[in-house]
């Protein structure tokens, strides 16, 4: 969680985007048997911006995934990462 909202925070930013507050809830389940590992994660972003839209927001996610967040890297193949977004204006 704070590897992702880090990167979100960073990508936003750096499409000139202010971020106000920013907090991640993350969940997350682990298998049952050997090896016991997490196989799905969700990523719940609560952001304010006085001039973040959607779009830029499912832009910031996407760059969070594929280049920003090597956390997301390491473990996407092997689980399951769902997000969702609230997005207020400030």
């Amino acid at each position: 969680a704070g590897c992702s909202g880090t990167a979100m925070a960073f990508s936003l930013r750096r499409m000139g985007k202010s971020v106000g507050n920013l907090k991640v809830n993350a969940r997350g389940r682990r298998t049952q048997e050997p090896p016991v590992k997490l196989d799905h994660i969700t990523l719940a972003f609560e952001l304010t911006s006085a001039d973040a839209t959607d779009e830029d927001i499912a832009k910031a996610l996407q760059l969070t995934e594929e280049m920003y967040c090597p956390v997301w890297q390491m473990i996407k193949g092997n689980t399951v990462i769902e997000t969702s977004y609230t997005l207020t204006g400030a």
